[in-house]
């Protein structure tokens, strides 16, 4: 038997209701209202409420108390409300392939005669590639990122002479689709390319570059030519050469890779030669840490700065505790006092005198002239920052391979030694989002914009980032603020204070030895000494980390013959045992070394907490 009409009626009534309900939890996820928070880093800044729809800030409405009925809220109980940091240039997800060197047919090795030479050799070219394409992020690291203030990133790819397009995306939880925000931001090139063979010189690689860009510019020549139905050889299909052209007529910048002022005017150079034949190319810097140098040109070309801050280790002031005057002073007393010193010996000095006191030492010292040239170079490679501000250079703030968290420690700095606050912020979202060419998108608290914010309890770029909440896409993610301090407790039975001698799988991994004190909080900090066969000599450095439970995180920068390296440790304490694996973070890439690392009986200290 049939449903009579009026009960048709009323059955559809039923299930348009239930299918509206059923939605309800979806469309609200997609709306959330965040009341009560400041537009600036002033107390006396206006608090306001934002509405963020499908992922964007659909509007900002001057009532802090804003409510609306089906709407999730989140109060911000009148903290700061800032963009979410943004990550210039950082290679986290990016997963290349490998470069195919050869692009032609192999030649018939049985005929007499070459027709024809092999011109496409591409090695080190890889310009097709996105990054857009491969994301991959391993468990957790989108997480950390988060946690540190970080919404967006700028992933790139690097060390190849064209090492592919990059991509602007968003720290989500998402599939990789759906985190990109824009692709094709910058062309990423370098002075290296991988592999043996030719190029692998410095005046190869410069021919290697012109000789693509001669390519590029035929082939877009030919393919004119055939679209238009005139006469000549049908072009190849090829990516790089596609992406070559689009270079060439000025749409894509290249983000060279730099460090050394010589570097940076090499790039310069290069970019004049390529416009002198009519091709409009434009350059940008990443790396920078001698940009300081030629400051003056960079402000005068537009040439933007993206700076990786990887400056290395302090190294020690060896006039520190000391004023010249006095040392000079007390220099000139102990030579008027030589003579009669040697002349009239102490008696009572001599008997008390060990033997090992009067034995040379044979352990070298560098001249203090050569150790005050060193903390002058260490200091202005940090300070490079300072100076392309005051030269007024655009510039912004990059991890590169060396993580957010470290990048966010270094702005800190360099705002602790006069970087003005607001320009290390700006550095950090708004001038970021311009270099990157999404000023209209990212970057800023406006309506229409990506809804990648952050709320802090403080300043994050005077002091340890502390987040209240993080929103990335529109989707609140909040910290527990106690907690966070506080951090997971060390086990009671896990004790870290004396020192720890490393033994590797393998043995040409050099030695290592630590000296660790650890705080009632699990925080760790000490000293290692490494001596490996890429050192003259033996470095030691500072080493800080954390252990929370049994686990053990510990890491160090060092710099080799002006190169930076940086070392994680992570592992497991088990009594006087520190197993697990030491990663190697370097220019060309990473190294995992297993250990097991011993404490010495005698340096055992009791732990207090």
């Amino acid at each position: 038997m049939g449903l009579r009409p009026y009960e048709i009626g009323a059955t559809m009534k039923r299930l348009i209701a239930a299918l509206v309900l059923s939605a309800a939890p979806a469309l609200a996820g997609e709306r959330l209202l965040i009341t009560d928070v400041r537009l600036g880093a002033d107390l006396e800044a206006p608090r306001v409420s934002l509405l963020l729809e499908h992922g964007r800030i659909s509007n900002i409405l001057t009532d802090r108390s804003a409510s609306i009925p089906g709407v999730r809220s989140y109060s911000g109980e009148g903290r700061w409300l800032t963009p979410a940091l943004i990550d210039a240039w950082t290679s986290s997800g990016v997963n290349s392939p490998d470069i195919v060197r050869d692009r032609d047919r192999k030649p018939d090795v049985s005929a007499e005669i070459m027709t024809d030479m092999r011109a496409a050799n591409r090695k080190g070219i890889r310009a097709g590639f996105s990054v857009a394409e491969t994301l991959s992020f391993e468990g957790g690291e989108l997480s950390e990122l988060r946690g540190s203030g970080v919404g967006t990133l700028h992933v790139a790819p690097s060390g190849e002479l064209l090492g592919g397009k990059s991509a602007v995306i968003s720290a989500s939880e998402a599939a990789a689709r759906d985190q990109v925000i824009s692709e094709g931001v910058y062309q990423c090139a370098a002075f290296s390319a991988s592999g043996t063979g030719y190029p692998s010189t410095l005046m190869g690689y410069h021919a290697q570059l012109r000789q693509f860009f001669m390519d590029a510019n035929w082939s877009e020549e030919l393919r004119a030519r055939w679209n238009e139905g005139r006469p000549g050889p049908r072009p190849a299909y090829d990516v790089d050469l596609i992406e070559g052209a689009a270079i060439l007529r000025g749409e894509r910048r290249l983000l060279c890779e730099a460090d050394t002022d010589d570097d940076i005017l090499r790039w310069l150079r290069l970019s004049d030669e390529w416009r002198a034949r009519g091709w409009d190319i434009g350059v940008a810097i990443v790396g920078g840490r001698e940009a300081w140098r030629v400051a003056d040109v960079l402000r005068e070309r537009d040439v933007p700065v993206i700076l990786t801050l990887n400056w290395g280790d302090e190294v020690k002031d060896p006039d520190e505790g000391k004023e010249r005057g006095v040392e000079e002073a007390t220099e000139e007393s102990a030579g008027e006092a030589t003579e009669e010193t040697e002349a009239e010996p102490t008696p009572e000095a001599d008997e008390g005198e060990s033997e090992e006191a009067k034995e040379p030492s044979w352990e070298y010292e560098e001249p203090l002239s050569v150790q005050r040239e060193r903390r002058a170079r260490w200091l202005e490679g940090r300070d490079c920052a300072l100076r392309l501000h005051e030269a007024g250079v655009s510039f912004a703030f990059g991890s590169g391979k060396s993580g957010s968290g470290k990048m966010l420690e270094r702005v800190r700095v360099l705002v602790k030694e006069g970087l003005p606050s607001e320009v290390a912020l700006s550095s950090l979202t708004s001038g970021a989002a311009e270099l990157l060419n999404l000023s209209a998108r990212v970057g800023a608290v406006e309506q229409g914009y990506v809804a990648n914010l952050c709320i802090w309890d403080g300043d994050p770029t005077t002091k340890k980032p502390r987040l209240a909440a993080m929103i990335v896409d529109g989707v609140l993610e909040e910290f527990d603020l106690e907690e966070e301090e506080a951090g997971e407790a060390p086990d009671e039975d896990v004790e870290l204070d004396g020192t720890w001698a490393f033994e590797y799988a393998e043995s040409s991994a050099g030695s290592t030895k630590m000296t660790l004190t650890m705080s009632d909080t699990g925080a760790v900090s000490g000293q290692v000494t490494l001596q490996s066969r890429f050192m003259d000599q033996p470095q030691t450095v500072e080493v800080r980390g954390r252990l929370s439970g049994k686990a053990l995180s510990l890491d160090a920068d060092l710099d080799i013959e002006g190169f930076s390296v940086e070392i994680e440790y992570e592992g497991e304490v088990s009594g006087d045992t520190f197993e697990g694996t030491a990663t190697w973070t370097f220019s060309g890439g990473s190294q995992d070394r297993s250990f097991t690392a011993k404490r010495a009986p005698e340096a055992r200290q009791e732990v207090r907490r």
